[in-house]
């Protein structure tokens, strides 16, 4: 191989890795909270984002799916005390929220045995769980990552849908909430 094509492919190698890189950079975003500060998340720039903020002051639910390519659903709903008896997210009932969320989809899993998943992010912790769904209807998602995390004084609950191949959809998504901070400015 000569020099010039040696050099050709080196470049062609290193722009094929710019454009890997591009596709998984984040941009850090801010999502406003009905009066209480904003939801900051480092989001992949190759997702677009929706938030359907209901009237009054009531937690948004903020979607993510592709710009382009196979699509995904990714919804995220930052939710604070709305009445005086609710609970701070602790573990323990973050565990217990998402273990009874698991309980409810296992009869429709093809997993006979759903784990729970523990994670921290920077503001707290967090669970999940993934299941696939044993039957499928055309264009409904085949899997389910679900859960919930703390951000400080918020709980915010996730749910992934994705099909075969998008592995790296659900990494982003669980990056992205491992990310999350509640800015009060």
């Amino acid at each position: 191989m000569n020099l010039p094509t040696q050099l050709l492919l080196s470049i062609a190698g290193f722009a094929l890795c710019i454009s890997a890189f591009a596709q998984s950079a984040a941009a850090e975003k801010r999502f406003p909270l009905a009066g209480r500060g904003y939801l900051q998340m480092n989001v992949p720039a190759d997702w677009k984002e929706k938030v359907d903020q209901p009237p009054k002051a009531v937690p948004p639910t903020i979607s993510f799916g592709a710009r382009k390519g196979k699509p995904f659903i990714v919804t995220v709903t930052p939710a604070w005390k709305l009445h005086p008896g609710d609970v701070d997210p602790t573990r323990g009932n973050l565990r217990q929220r998402v273990g009874a969320a698991r309980d409810g989809i296992a009869p429709f899993a093809v997993e006979t045995d759903i784990k729970l998943v523990a994670f921290d992010g920077p503001s707290g912790p967090g669970f999940h769980f993934f299941a696939t769904d044993k039957d499928p209807r055309p264009g409904e998602y085949k899997f389910m990552t679900q859960g919930a995390l703390a951000v400080n004084e918020l709980t915010v609950t996730f749910t992934i849908l994705t099909n075969e191949g998008q592995d790296n959809v659900v990494r982003s998504a669980l990056a992205m909430l491992r990310s999350a901070a509640h800015l009060q400015k």
